[in-house]
């Protein structure tokens, strides 16, 4: 008999229970245990007294493992679903000694056929992982692992729980929702374990984890009424990032991994992988045990639903110009804005101390680096400077500083919207946060910088005029959208889909307009950066890309 290791809470209830409405009908013999991450879901599954499914209260796993309860204050909830499961999965092997091989399985998987083709494969290694098989198109994913965590098996010898108590170790140490250098959640971690431990077998089943990630990268065809990747059957389907619109239809994020690929799968073939599993999760009663439907309880989603903006483009051209804060464009001072900001921040502390990389991706890395150029430019060498960044967030620009110009201390001052100033003086009381324009203007700065946007603000002009006016020396505008053969023009930043849940305006600033105000505002061009990331922003009269500016002040004083 397989045993199998999972963990879901309500939200994904439906989703657990079609896992396991696929192992009961392809892969018997088997256990199933369930990690249960609300009281809610525990009840469910004892209630129904499954044969094949153990459930296990959350808070067993955290009376077990000190270490493990001690790392929730320090992560967000997913981040400490993240962290679990190493810890859940030695936790089952601990209780159930005759358990030879234990395989941990992502929720958001389904059967489609009999998992034996992979054991037969795997036989008798100590450790199996699954590649995420990125197509060319997505190569770039590959930053988020070279391995997949949906499956990974365990055998109970040397090699198998040596890298499961490693792992545990691990992501106790650090397992966060960001990638940062060669670290991303719990996922990363797996991509050294073929020269790290002996006995690991990479799957090569190509109906093994096909995902959205890989659709285009096999040929997918159907004979007898089976999906075939590669003419192998597929084996198990995942569904990541599947999510419920508010109208009841389904964000795939397929289209987002093959829209630009010359390998598009055949329609019909993704709709028979879909919508059979997004009725089933929407329509729970249809689930079975031995023959009956299975009633999950009232007011329990099935799956989680988008933001019913989340829909709409990113970026929008504005034909009305700037639009005041209103329920379609809530802009910046929010508390989820907030919120964001100080993930944003706790990220950067993490970075203290260390040697990796401050950017999570290529465009903020070279933020960063650019960000640094400029700072040093400003020190020239001097152990102190004092440095204005409008529109600053809570201060994380400061802590890069620190990170990236150590031999130089920075006086630092912060121009931001009343809501991020109240949070950011709780959570950086070195920082001077000003609320009002006069007050951030009041004072003298080697660097003044307008980082990322002209934030806030209608009237772009008068705040280059004013970090002008406010400098002694230096003035930076990093990551400006620019354009050149129109005005400059409003568009607004959808953020739904993210954590800032806001969306804001933002210029888009016609080059040549920015330089002859600067130069009429006694600035001089000293260096621009190129910046490789382009807005699509729809309906604008230009195409819009980001630019950064160091500007060197004429006369040197303010």
């Amino acid at each position: 008999m397989e045993h199998y290791c999972t963990y879901f809470d309500r939200h994904y209830l439906s989703r657990g229970m079609a896992l396991l409405s696929s192992l009961q009908e392809h892969a018997q013999p088997f256990h199933l245990h369930v990690l249960c991450l609300d009281d809610e879901t525990f009840r469910f599954l004892r209630d129904q007294d499954f044969t094949d499914v153990t459930p296990i209260r959350l808070d067993a796993l955290e009376l077990s493992d000190p270490e493990l309860a001690r790392a929730r204050s320090t992560r967000s909830l997913v981040e400490y679903y993240f962290t679990i499961t190493a810890p859940w999965a030695l936790f089952v092997l601990d209780r159930n000694p005759e358990i030879f091989r234990l395989t941990y399985l992502d929720a958001d998987i389904y059967f489609f056929a009999s998992p034996a083709p992979l054991f037969e494969e795997i036989s008798d290694s100590s450790i199996t992982i699954i590649p995420h098989r990125f197509s060319l198109v997505n190569h770039a994913a590959r930053s988020a692992g070279v391995f997949n965590v949906g499956w990974i098996t365990w055998r109970r010898d040397a090699a198998g729980l040596e890298c499961l108590r490693e792992h545990r170790a691990r992501c106790l140490t650090w397992c966060y929702d960001y990638i940062d250098g060669t670290r991303f959640a719990d996922q990363r971690y797996l991509d050294d374990w073929p020269t790290r431990y002996p006995g690991v077998h990479v799957v090569t089943h190509p109906g093994a984890n096909l995902a959205p990630w890989n659709l285009d990268a096999h040929a997918l065809s159907r004979s007898d009424g089976r999906i075939l990747v590669d003419g192998q059957p597929l084996l198990f389907y995942h569904y990541h990032a599947l999510k419920q619109q508010r109208d009841k239809g389904f964000d795939r994020d397929v289209e987002n991994w093959i829209s630009h690929s010359p390998n598009r799968p055949d329609p019909d073939i993704v709709e028979a992988i879909y919508t059979p599993y997004e009725r089933l999760v929407t329509n729970p009663p249809g689930l079975k045990r031995d023959g009956r439907a299975i009633q999950l309880p009232d007011g329990i989603r099935t799956v989680r639903q988008a933001h019913p903006m989340a829909h709409l483009p990113a970026w929008e051209y504005s034909p009305r110009g700037w639009i005041e804060p209103s329920d379609a464009v809530p802009g910046w001072d929010r508390p989820e804005v907030a919120t964001a900001l100080e993930r944003r921040l706790a990220m950067m502390r993490r970075r203290l101390g260390t040697t990796t990389p401050l950017g999570s991706d290529a465009p903020l890395h070279n933020a960063m680096m650019s960000l640094a150029y400029v700072a040093a430019r400003a020190a020239a060498g001097r152990p102190r400077i004092a440095v204005l960044d409008w529109g600053g967030g809570l201060g994380t620009n400061l802590l890069a500083m620190t990170l990236l110009i150590p031999e130089t201390r920075v006086a630092y001052h912060c121009r931001e919207v009343p809501g991020i100033v109240q949070r950011g003086r709780e959570l950086m009381p070195d920082v001077h946060f000003h609320e009002t324009d006069d007050e951030a203007l009041a004072n003298c700065y080697d660097l003044a910088m307008a980082n990322a946007s002209l934030l806030p603000g209608t009237d772009w002009k008068a705040i280059v005029r004013g970090l002008a006016s406010t400098a002694r020396s230096w003035v930076y505008f990093g990551r400006v959208p620019v354009v050149a053969s129109v005005g400059s023009f409003v568009f607004v930043q959808r953020m739904f889909h993210v954590d800032y849940a806001t969306a804001r305006c933002q210029w888009a600033i016609n080059r040549d307009e920015l330089m002859a105000t600067a130069a009429e505002a006694g600035l001089s061009l000293d260096r621009e950066f190129h910046l490789p990331d382009r807005p699509a922003v729809v309906g604008a009269p230009e195409a819009v890309e980001f630019a950064g500016f160091l500007f060197r002040k004429n006369g040197g004083a303010c």
